[in-house]
C-alpha cells in the first residue's frame, strides 16, 4: 500500500468510527497515517480495504494494524505454507534426496530448507529408516515449524537496510564457549543431520 492508499483506508475508518478520531491534532493524524502506511506497505491495497470493511462489520471497536494484517494474511493463505503441507513436501524431497537437483531444493519452502540445514541434511534425512523418519523426525519438524515460519516472516518484513544491519551485527558477535555448543557447525557433505537443534 502507498501513503495515499493508506489515507483512503483511514478515511473509511474515520467514517465508521468518527468519535475515535474527533479532536485529533493534524500532526498526530499524519504520524498515524505514516505508521500505518509503513506497516501495511507490503500488502495489496484491495486486501487491506477488504480486511478493514470486514472488521468494521464484525466489531464495534476500531481495528488495530495487527487485526488488519491478520485478516490480510488469512486472505492470502493458500494452505501451502502450513506445517502439514510443508511436511508433505519434505517427505517427498527426502524420498528422492539422492537425486534432487539444486533447483528443486531451492523451490522448497524456507522452513523446510532451514530444517534440513542444506542439501546434505536432506540427504541424511532421506537415509533414515522410514519408521524413524515418520515418527521422530516428523515430531521434531512439527515442533520447530512455527518458529521457523515466524522467523522467516519477520525477516521478510524487515526493510533491506535493517536486514543488512542485523546480518552485520550477527556476524560481529563472538559467541562465548558456553554459547558455541548451541550453534550449528558449518555444514559439510559428511555432517550428520542436526534436526530439532
Amino acid at each position: 500500500m502507498t501513503y495515499d492508499e493508506t489515507l483512503q483506508l483511514m478515511s473509511i475508518l474515520k467514517a465508521a468510527h468518527p468519535d475515535y478520531y474527533k479532536g485529533m491534532k493534524p500532526k498526530d493524524a499524519e504520524a498515524i497515517v505514516a505508521l500505518w502506511a509503513e506497516l501495511l506497505e507490503p500488502f495489496p491495497c484491495e486486501l487491506c480495504a477488504f480486511a478493514v470493511k470486514r472488521l468494521i462489520l464484525e466489531s464495534p471497536y476500531v481495528p488495530k494494524i495487527s487485526d488488519i494484517v491478520t485478516r490480510v494474511k488469512e486472505a492470502l493463505d493458500t494452505g501451502e505454507n502450513d506445517a502439514v503441507g510443508a511436511w508433505n513436501l519434505l517427505s517427498k524431497a527426502a524420498a528422492k534426496a539422492s537425486v534432487i537437483t539444486a533447483e528443486e531444493y531451492e523451490r522448497l519452502p524456507h522452513e523446510v530448507k532451514s530444517f534440513c540445514g542444506g542439501r546434505s541434511g536432506l540427504l541424511s534425512l532421506g537415509m533414515l529408516d522410514s519408521e524413524v523418519f515418520q515418527s521422530v523426525t516428523r515430531g521434531q519438524f512439527f515442533k520447530v515449524y512455527e518458529g521457523l515460519r515466524r522467523r522467516h516472516e519477520t525477516q521478510e518484513l524487515m526493510p533491506p537496510e535493517l536486514r543488512a544491519l542485523v546480518g552485520k551485527a550477527v556476524k560481529s558477535l563472538t559467541p562465548t564457549p558456553e554459547l558455541k555448543r548451541f550453534l550449528p557447525e558449518p555444514e559439510t557433505d559428511c555432517d550428520p543431520v542436526r534436526v530439532g537443534v
